[in-house]
């Protein structure tokens, strides 16, 4: 569900979802750590789009009129650079500048516009590196209600009000002074870091960064690993391995050189791995303390600007609340019954009496049935199925090229997301008129459950809200699911006599039912040992690699500093595999995980830990013990 749910292990263990998801994957990374953002410029300055933009050229990828921009400010003939062009184009026209597509608007029209519509329209914007020079929480960075908080502090004492406590003083400084008349050592002063810092930012900045950021000497104690180069770092094998199904080893590999805690480079960022209980504690404990979740905006349009897997603080707080009415074990009590149905109608009509079946098809096919009439009491099979072929494009563009272009998956995605949107919002408000009539109850579904949920104080979720929770839960149960489930089958037929024990238990459960009787959660807290099994099979492949986070400060762990702003990754690899916290840990022994046996803490941790715990665990596994 969190960060790296996206590389599941079922990539390399089932060769269907390999052929959907891997040549993408490998071209995607590859293409995105190389050259990614040089090819977004490229295609963004050439594209031939079907809105009317304004007239003009944006010119040359990164450069665009930059020069003739930074050549004007040197002459001081601005002016004559907008008048030209507006002569030429209108009052309304296109360049580029300091590596972006920019629209001057000119008269009254134009300023009105932009000046009148703050936070309507438009928004002011700051590169990273800009608003490290003006302050992060400065009055020019900050945005909506924090922006007006300290337009009002400052109004305090640049109001005229504010001024007149201050003008005397200010008189008599001014009248001391002997140059005001002048400027031109304050104007040299000023002008050629200026022009030189926006040329050289315009050109070539990110790259100047990367390149710098890679090869710095820093007085901090980092980690040891290596960065590798800028863009590719290691991503190239960490792919590899994704591929081969080999990132346990990708991570031991460097644990067994660098120690417990090392750095690399994954997906364009720098990265400390973390390695064993005490980095697995120092992640998950420490959620908006130390470390935050973090998503490029591409990612996030993905997973759903309003998701629990996007949203941090109390936003995130008030969804897993909101969710657990249905995920939590409280909540499942008055849906186990209907699962229950289900599943056994399912293995009734496509398992039962056939002497081989595609598990990998069928339990995916099961997963999608489930997830369809629970999540949205969806039965109809055709509207079933064209929302599964959504969901396999949209899983497909997790490693994909974050391009809204023709031809790449990312673009497939977002519109498959759209499409799902279409069809699920109708259903949405179909389901409010049922509420409020009274034909559907408050706990019908998961779309029920969320769209009758209110907070603490009072207010419900948006419909944004509650449509990307939807989704998300239903996206991340798909790959997990699918996978955990056909794994167990797996391991049971090469272990008889852990199959037999799962057998003798689950028929000594039956024959204390009635006839049409279904399962409660009583009969799922007694499947004990079916539980050790499941427990078993997660420990030795858990639904994902792991979770990634970015550090909010510097963070002394293990006698080194991970710098402000640097990824951690931790992954459950780390313990779930080694000796010295689980005994013969390539043997598959469910017994391990009997009551009373000791696992230690933050040693297991198949659905992570802490605030951001799988909110949607307990469902998962009542549906496979189901």
């Amino acid at each position: 569900m969190d960060a790296l749910s996206l590389v599941n292990s079922i990539v390399a263990k089932f060769n269907e979802v390999t052929q959907l998801q891997d040549s993408p994957a490998i071209l995607s990374t590859t293409l995105t750590t190389i050259a990614g953002i040089i090819v977004l410029l490229i295609i963004t300055s050439k594209r031939h789009s079907s809105l009317k933009i304004p007239p003009r050229k944006l010119g040359l990828p990164f450069i665009g009129e930059t020069l003739e921009f930074v050549k004007a400010l040197r002459s001081d003939t601005l002016r004559q650079f907008v008048e030209e062009r507006e002569g030429k184009f209108g009052r309304v026209f296109k360049t580029s500048l300091l590596g972006k597509p920019t629209v001057i608007l000119c008269g009254p029209v134009g300023n009105r516009l932009v000046l009148s519509n703050e936070e309507k329209l438009l928004h002011v914007s700051w590169s990273a590196q800009i608003t490290g020079i003006l302050g992060l929480n400065s009055v020019a960075v900050k945005r909506g209600d924090d922006h007006r908080v300290l337009h009002v502090a400052l109004v305090g004492f640049l109001g005229s009000s504010g001024l007149q406590l201050y003008i005397g003083k200010m008189s008599a400084l001014i009248r001391n002074q002997s140059t005001v008349a002048k400027f031109n050592e304050v104007t040299q002063l000023q002008a050629s870091p200026a022009i030189l810092s926006i040329a050289l930012t315009a050109i070539a900045g990110i790259i100047v960064l990367l390149v710098i950021t890679s090869k710095r000497r820093s007085s901090l104690k980092l980690p040891p690993g290596k960065l590798g180069l800028p863009f590719i770092g290691e991503t190239l094998e960490f792919v590899k391995a994704l591929r081969s199904d080999t990132l346990r080893q990708f991570v031991e590999e460097r644990e067994g050189k660098f120690g417990r805690v090392f750095k690399t480079s994954l997906l364009g960022k720098p990265t400390v791995i973390l390695c064993g209980p005490a980095g697995n504690r120092l992640v998950l404990s420490n959620e908006e303390k130390l470390l935050h979740v973090s998503w490029s905006a591409q990612i996030a349009r993905i997973l759903g600007f309003n998701s629990v897997a996007v949203k941090r603080g109390d936003d995130h707080r008030v969804l897993r609340v909101a969710l657990a009415g249905f995920l939590c074990s409280a909540g499942l009590q008055l849906y186990i019954g209907k699962m229950s149905a289900l599943i056994r109608n399912h293995i009734n009509e496509k398992w039962k009496g056939k002497d081989e079946v595609n598990v990998l098809s069928l339990v995916r096919d099961l997963v999608m049935d489930n997830s369809a009439i629970l999540f949205f009491n969806i039965y109809d099979k055709e509207r079933k199925q064209q929302l599964h072929e959504i969901l396999k494009i949209i899983l497909a563009s997790h490693f994909g090229i974050p391009l809204n272009i023709p031809g790449f998956l990312y673009r497939k995605a977002l519109k498959g997301i759209l499409k799902r949107k279409k069809i699920l919002s109708a259903l949405l408000e179909k389901r409010k008129d049922e509420l409020h009539s009274g034909l559907a109850s408050s706990n019908q579904d998961l779309l029920s459950v969320l769209l009758n949920f209110r907070d603490e104080r009072g207010k419900p979720l948006s419909d944004e809200a509650v449509l990307d929770n939807c989704f998300a839960m239903r996206d991340a149960s798909y790959d997990t699911t699918t996978s955990q489930m056909t794994l167990i089958l797996n391991m049971l037929s090469s272990n008889p006599e852990c199959f037999e024990k799962v057998v003798q238990e689950q028929l000594e459960i039956a024959s204390n039912k009635k006839e049409g009787e279904e399962i409660t959660m009583k009969d799922i807290k007694a499947m004990k040992y079916t539980w050790q099994v499941l427990q078993e099979s997660l420990r030795m492949l858990s639904p994902v690699f792991g979770t990634l986070r970015k550090t909010m400060n510097d963070i002394n762990h293990d006698g080194y500093t991970i710098p402000k702003g640097w990824q951690t990754l931790w992954t459950p690899y780390t313990t779930h595999g080694k000796k010295q916290y689980f005994h013969d840990p390539e043997q598959f022994r469910p017994s391990r995980f009997e009551e009373g046996e000791l696992v230690a803490p933050y040693t297991f941790l198949p659905f992570g830990a802490g605030a951001r715990i799988c909110p949607g665990w307990e469902f998962a596994k009542t549906e496979i013990l189901l």
